[in-house]
């Protein structure tokens, strides 16, 4: 496997440096760090990382960390793992909401970043690996010739195959 491309986004210019320095060392490809939010999640498509280290407290950017984060989660598939000096509660229930990979308290040390990352790919890999297989099985699924429906503890609908949707009249998007 070549080594993982990743992106720094950091406002503190000796920090990011630093975390560059470490990342190729480790072996990876770091991309040039990006100290403002919205210029990286405009360079996101064009860079295609593998993984985002994303500071929490930007400082010189319109949107902070989280919202960077909460951005990548909505819009893109890459793992992200927030840097930061704050592990108050308030942040840190702010940062979980967007499904975060890691959580890196500054300062940290080469294994904190060594460790987070493969952490943070390896289950990101096992994360793709059960969506694809949770895509197989609802295609399967669809292929039977009765209906099944699957709901939730609350009865909420999770899954119907196109059989469900053909006797019931409602669409899966609808139930």
């Amino acid at each position: 496997m070549s080594a993982l491309k990743i992106m720094i986004v950091e406002d503190e210019i000796i920090v990011a440096k630093d975390i560059q320095r470490i990342l190729k060392k480790l072996g990876y490809e770091a991309f040039d760090p990006f100290a403002n939010g919205k210029k990286a999640l405009d360079a996101v498509e064009k860079l295609n990382p593998d993984l985002i280290l994303l500071d929490i407290n930007l400082k010189s950017s319109e949107l902070d960390g989280i919202q960077v984060g909460e951005q990548i989660h909505q819009h893109y598939q890459i793992p992200f793992i927030y840097l930061t000096a704050f592990s108050d509660k308030n942040t840190l229930d702010r940062a979980k909401l967007t499904e975060p990979y890691g959580y890196i308290i500054k300062p940290f040390e080469e294994d904190d970043i060594r460790t987070a990352i493969e952490i943070a790919y390896y289950k990101y890999t096992k994360d793709l690996e059960l969506q694809n297989k949770g895509n197989r099985f609802a295609a399967a699924l669809d292929t039977l010739d009765v209906a099944v429906i699957i709901t939730d503890a609350n009865e909420k609908v999770i899954f119907m195959n196109k059989m469900a949707e053909t006797l019931t009249g409602c669409l899966k998007q609808e139930a």
